[in-house]
């Protein structure tokens, strides 16, 4: 009897594990179409105005923003001068964005560093 019933164990236990595989396989198969979707989808859309601007343009940007709040002298000058390197390294796009953004926050930054200053002292 046992010998009946271990055969039945097993066949169940390889119906089981052909389930899972089968209906995990499915799955994959249905994230990798999805996935594909998405990228053609992407990919009709067509490129964004910010995929262009390099890394230096993007730590000049970070630094002018920055400076709104901390330091603008010092940080507004990192920002400009990053955006000048992004410029010299021929990022015609981003480096001008990180120029215009560090010196726009370093005068707002220092104006109301100023008028807070003003108040408390």
């Amino acid at each position: 009897m046992s010998r009946i019933w271990r055969r039945s164990k097993e066949s169940w236990l390889k119906a089981k594990w052909s389930t899972i595989v089968s209906s995990w396989r499915a799955r994959q198969l249905e994230q990798q179409r999805r996935d594909r979707e998405e990228l053609e989808l992407l990919r009709a859309a067509g490129p964004s105005p910010l995929d262009n601007i390099g890394t230096m343009a993007w730590a000049g940007i970070v630094c002018g923003l920055a400076s709104l709040l901390f330091w603008p002298p010092l940080l507004g000058c990192i920002g400009i001068g990053l955006g000048a390197w992004a410029i010299h390294e021929g990022d015609k796009k981003g480096g001008p964005i990180a120029v215009g953004v560090s010196l726009l926050s370093m005068i707002v930054g220092t104006l109301i560093g100023a008028s807070v200053g003003s108040r408390m002292f």
